[in-house]
């Protein structure tokens, strides 16, 4: 389940009778998708930076470099995919569009140990205390394990989470004793999808091609149902059957365009709503009891059903409180 917390304290439950979501170790993750992949015969290459791409016709050329030893080498492909997660050095050299600055927030997450909570609920906060534009949350991953973080537009990551942290403990009873033992930091993107997906026989991939929510920044489904279809359709131009990688942009708007405008349409709202503006939404969705619709219209990865429920339950004055935001985001750059 995730209790949501509003700026003044407010809260709500949302839970669901099956699990919706795993917290994962990212490395271990990683590194078994390196080991199929190795299985399925696929060369790795570490160590290595690319230095160029340069689009032909039948395929690209690109040039990379051994960042260890220093050797540059060359090689030749049919077909290029550019999955360079939240680095866009490449974009601007391709004519790529890149995801837009205004909507890549850097953020910051701290491992913590000694710590109590109910490992069944998530928490996130909302409201510009602690986070301007996105959210904070805490995540219970072991026995005795959390993690805390937050994205914000301007804020300083690091001193907004101290401060958080601090929080936590004076208020959660399971918090006293808690350690930090790992420090992350990174991107979140919240721009979606851009506008075009291929060039050529180049496809685009994951946060490469902001293929994450807006809502939440969340990458790994999205971008792996878009990594599938990248796959399938570099299958095609290799054999000839297509020319380039026009099927999968039309294919990946077909699946997942809608699905991308009503969460884009949804964080813009939230991230140009007021602290009070959002006490006043939570109350509205706890009287009307919309927030059990959550569960019944989506999940957190496809949310266009939850948030369309959400706001059918929750009737015209949450509706015009999202109008506000979104209106104050069209003249905000």
């Amino acid at each position: 389940g995730a209790r949501f917390y509003a700026p003044n304290g407010d809260s709500f439950l949302v839970r669901t009778s099956r699990p919706a979501a795993y917290v994962i170790d990212r490395e271990v993750f990683d590194k078994e998708l390196w080991k199929k992949a190795e299985e399925k015969g696929v060369d790795v290459l570490l160590n290595s930076r690319t230095l160029e791409i340069q689009l032909k016709k039948d395929g690209a050329i690109i040039r990379f470099k051994n960042v260890v030893t220093g050797a540059v080498e060359t090689c030749r492909c049919n077909v290029a995919v550019l999955a360079t997660g939240a680095s866009f050095y490449l974009h601007k050299a391709l004519g790529l569009e890149a995801p837009s600055r205004k909507h890549i927030l850097p953020a910051i997450q701290y491992e913590l140990e000694n710590v109590e909570l109910d490992r069944s609920t998530v928490e996130l906060y909302l409201g510009s205390k602690r986070s301007i534009g996105f959210f904070s949350w805490v995540i219970p991953t072991n026995r005795n394990g959390a993690r805390i973080g937050l994205a914000t537009k301007v804020h300083v990551p690091a001193k907004a989470l101290d401060r958080f942290f601090r929080e936590l403990i004076e208020r959660k009873e399971g918090m006293k004793g808690a350690r930090v033992v790992e420090k992350f930091g990174g991107l979140v993107l919240t721009s979606g999808p851009v506008g075009r997906l291929y060039r050529g026989r180049l496809l685009l991939v994951g946060d490469a091609a902001g293929q994450v929510k807006p809502t939440t920044g969340g990458g790994v489904v999205f971008g792996m149902l878009s990594a599938k279809l990248a796959g399938e359709v570099a299958y095609l131009i290799s054999s000839g059957t297509v020319s380039d990688g026009r099927p999968y942009q039309r294919v990946f708007e077909a699946k997942f365009k809608r699905e991308f405008f009503i969460m884009k349409l949804m964080a813009r709202a939230y991230q140009n709503v007021t602290d009070e503006e959002l006490n006043k939404a939570f109350k509205i969705i706890k009287e009307r009891g919309a927030h059990t619709k959550l569960v019944e219209g989506g999940d957190m990865d496809f949310q266009r059903g939850a948030i369309q429920s959400l706001f059918s339950a929750s009737g015209l004055k949450l509706a015009m409180i999202a109008l506000k935001g979104l209106f104050r985001s069209m003249f905000r750059f």
